[in-house]
């Protein structure tokens, strides 16, 4: 089993959850939606229960993968490769009107690739789904005849949801659609704009790179502790002449050092 960042398991345990069309409740007074005509789905608008009061989430698909090492001691903390792609038609509070509290979403989607336990941190690999079944992904049935397939490359902890309402006695409100994601750290180069050839001369020069910083936070200070209009010019006109009288000493020194070899 292939890891995000090139690591690898030999061999590896998968435990795989799946469900389709799932409605959950919890609280009082539930169900919150019920198949009332038992056509083989639910439909919101008519077969929802007005004396339910809790949190509903319904139309639920879900892929859920667990895999770890199968070759870890056991007994031993052993990191549990989690994969995860769920969405649902509607979730949120109901019944809680009266309460002055609503809180709810339209089609909210959930996708996680994580690593857990055993030691795991944000920087962990994690799996790459991608890499499993020849290159497809890993497939979760979520019924007799539907699957997922959960795909993933990298760490991935994604939430998006349509419709969001948050209203809180009319104290706080929120009305719109959101997203969240986060993903793998990733190690970036910065592009200074300062030439090669420019941080080549620093470096024959001898000068360390901590020194070459002293120079400039010194410049920098006495620019800030002195007023800048009378000594900008000044200072600028400096730095030109000591800049073309060290190219002229370096060019004139690798002209002796060519003519000696």
């Amino acid at each position: 089993m292939e890891l995000s960042r090139g690591g690898s398991i030999a061999t590896a345990s998968v435990l795989k959850i799946g469900a389709s069309d799932v409605s959950l409740f919890i609280g009082t007074g539930g169900p919150y939606a019920s198949d009332s005509n038992a056509d083989g789905s639910i439909d919101l608008a008519t077969e929802t229960n007005a004396n339910a009061v809790g949190f509903a989430i319904t139309d639920v698909d879900l892929a859920l993968a667990i895999l770890q090492d199968a070759d870890a001691t056991p007994g031993t903390p052993t990191t549990k490769y989690i994969g995860l792609r769920a969405s649902g038609a509607q979730a949120g509070l109901v019944g809680t009107s009266d309460f002055g509290v609503d809180f709810g979403t339209g089609a909210i989607t959930i996708e996680l690739n994580i690593a857990s336990g055993g030691g795991a941190t944000a920087a962990s690999e994690v799996v790459n789904f991608a890499s499993l079944g020849d290159g497809d992904g890993l497939v979760v049935k979520t019924s007799t005849s539907t699957e997922q397939v959960l795909d993933f490359e990298e760490r991935r902890i994604h939430v998006g949801a349509n419709d969001v309402l948050v209203n809180l006695g009319g104290f706080a409100y929120l009305n719109g659609n959101l997203s969240f994601d986060l993903g793998s750290r990733t190690s970036v180069i910065v592009n200074s704009g300062i030439p090669s050839s420019v941080l080549s001369a620093i470096e024959s020069s001898g000068l360390t790179l901590s020194e070459v910083a002293a120079t400039i936070n010194g410049f920098l200070q006495e620019l800030e502790e002195t007023d800048p209009r009378t000594l900008l010019r000044t200072k600028f006109v400096d730095a030109v002449e000591l800049a073309r009288t060290t190219l002229e000493e370096k060019l004139m020194s690798l002209s002796r050092q060519s003519r000696m070899n």
